[in-house]
């Protein structure tokens, strides 16, 4: 009962959330609370420029037209014949 009652007068760890007045701090970030956040911009810059410039390049090498005349490729192949019992067995098929 002594602890619930020391806990109770206590302040709270969590920024006064126990009591929101006009008077309750806020929370101001310490310059060591953003250490390396510049940094991981500056890499992130750095890779999407570098694909950006990756991207150009391919583009520049293979024309429009080479892109386009590659092969197709068959969708769907054949159903074997044990696909094709098992579709018509199914519950949903038309049939």
């Amino acid at each position: 009962a002594q602890e619930a009652r020391d806990a109770a007068d206590a302040p709270s760890l969590l920024g006064g959330l126990s009591g929101l007045g006009d008077d309750a701090p806020y929370y101001l970030p310490r310059q060591a609370d953003f250490a390396g956040l510049e940094s991981m911009d500056l890499e992130a810059a750095e890779a999407m420029e570098e694909l950006a410039e990756l991207s150009e390049r391919t583009l520049a090498e293979h024309e429009i037209g080479e892109l386009t005349d590659l092969p197709e490729i068959a969708e769907f192949p054949e159903d074997s014949p044990e696909l094709a019992a098992a579709r018509r067995r199914h519950p949903s098929h038309p049939d």
